[in-house]
């Protein structure tokens, strides 16, 4: 089984609740922002105000639990 799929098994209309909850270890504040997938486990992160404003991130499945192994500045 992929990571995309490990992730869809474990999301909620497209959300990515334990990855959202994450978003705040990096300073941002989950509320402020919309996860997409762009493939097996790099994901777009877009201001929901200012869409040019977005991160890539990629997450890692272990253990059964997900979280960020990176955040990087993509568009401003």
């Amino acid at each position: 089984m992929n990571i995309l799929q490990n992730f869809t098994s474990h999301k909620t209309n497209y959300s990515f609740p334990e990855l959202y909850l994450k978003l705040s270890e990096f300073g941002l504040c989950p509320n402020d922002w919309e996860i997409s997938p762009l493939n097996d486990f790099t994901f777009k992160i877009q201001n929901k105000d200012e869409p040019s404003f977005y991160f890539i991130g990629k997450a890692e499945y272990k253990k059964g639990s997900t979280s960020w192994a990176l955040i990087q500045l993509a568009g401003l």
